[in-house]
């Protein structure tokens, strides 16, 4: 990760701390060990599902950055995604495509030929499931998704994680808000 990526991950860190409920971004924890995915797994295309100010985008695409992967991220408030716009000019990454839009509706508008080697959501979390089964197509066997605040919001994402689980070899992580870890199985579905 370059040091430019990484002040402009601070100053979104501040002003995460200064704007209380208001901006949606994951821990730094969290944001770490994405990155740390990242750099393990190498998927050459990360879709994220929730971009809010564009942290974990940033997170994710920075680490990419270092070996040619990109990132396609998604986000739906118009209060948001101006925030997410700056951050990622600021970053001079060029690797992100930034979609305004709503998710899964988006999904069919994607070229058949995508391939997503990893998935991070963290969006709408009743829609957990909507986003998994609507993806399917696309994503590659083998490919990590990542869903964020499965602790915090279990109540929403049951029926999510009781399908991921029973398709997939997929786990909790006690990790900030909680995070389900899922390794694709593409045979089985």
């Amino acid at each position: 990760m370059n040091q430019l990526v990484l002040n402009i991950l601070e100053k979104l860190e501040k002003l995460k701390q200064q704007g209380g409920n208001e901006y949606w971004n994951i821990e730094w924890d969290t944001g770490k060990f994405l990155s740390q995915l990242v750099t393990i797994h190498k998927p050459m295309v990360i879709l994220e599902i929730g971009t809010s100010t564009g942290f974990s985008g940033l997170w994710l695409a920075g680490t990419a950055d270092q070996y040619g992967g990109r990132l396609i991220t998604i986000e739906s408030s118009k209060k948001r995604l101006p925030l997410a716009k700056d951050s990622f000019g600021l970053s001079k990454l060029e690797n992100i495509e930034l979609i305004f839009a709503h998710a899964p509706e988006c999904f069919e508008q994607f070229d058949e030929s995508l391939v997503v080697d990893m998935m991070f959501i963290d969006a709408s979390k009743r829609d957990y499931i909507k986003f998994y089964n609507k993806m399917k197509p696309f994503l590659s066997d083998g490919a990590v998704i990542i869903a964020d605040n499965v602790i915090s919001h279990s109540e929403f994402v049951g029926d999510y994680l009781d399908l991921v689980r029973k398709e997939n070899d997929s786990v909790l992580l006690d990790i900030d808000q909680g995070l389900e870890f899922t390794i694709y199985k593409k045979t089985t579905n």
